[in-house]
């Protein structure tokens, strides 16, 4: 078994990372974001828990091969909810969903349902990813690419695994 802890993150609303060891470099705490000028959090919103920073392991780590690329997790590992920019980016896609001028009604609902599905709902996000595919199909005939973005946007928030597993 492995000793060790999690230094605490530092990131704005808008999901600009800052730093992953605040706690240990305090004169880089800053109240606002100095990329986009949003207030910064520490902690979750919801539960209070300090957000996730970077892994400290005490001794011998045979897992180890390097330093890790810096990000902010988008689900508090306490309460499980969804920090600030993982809730914003899902509602900037839906957006988009619904200024697409060649859907019907319809067809924008289902998009930005399939939108909630594949960041909220693991179980049903490869169906949700099928509805996409062919949603975003139908809109990128027209000259509109926003399949790119949610491809993108999801593999950020889902991982590159599950991005590879619902669009293949």
């Amino acid at each position: 078994m492995m000793n060790g802890r999690y230094h605490v993150s530092l990131a704005c609303l808008g999901g600009h990372f800052i730093d992953n060891r605040i706690d240990e470099n305090p004169e880089k705490k800053t109240r606002f974001c100095p990329t986009c000028g949003e207030r910064t959090i520490c902690k979750c919103q919801n539960c209070h828990a300090f957000i996730r920073g970077e892994y400290e392991s005490f001794g011998f780590n045979p897992n180890y091969w390097g330093e890790e690329e810096a990000s902010v997790p988008y689900y508090c590992h306490e309460c499980g909810k969804q920090y600030p920019w993982t809730t914003r980016c899902k509602e900037a896609l839906k957006k988009m969903a619904d200024g697409l001028p060649h859907l019907r009604r319809k067809e924008k609902t289902e998009l930005k349902q399939s939108i909630d599905d594949i960041i909220d709902n693991p179980t049903e996000a490869q169906l949700a990813a099928v509805t996409l595919n062919r949603l975003t199909a139908k809109a990128q005939k027209r000259g509109i690419e926003l399949r790119e973005l949610v491809i993108t946007v999801v593999g950020g928030i889902l991982g590159e695994a599950a991005k590879r597993v619902m669009f293949p």
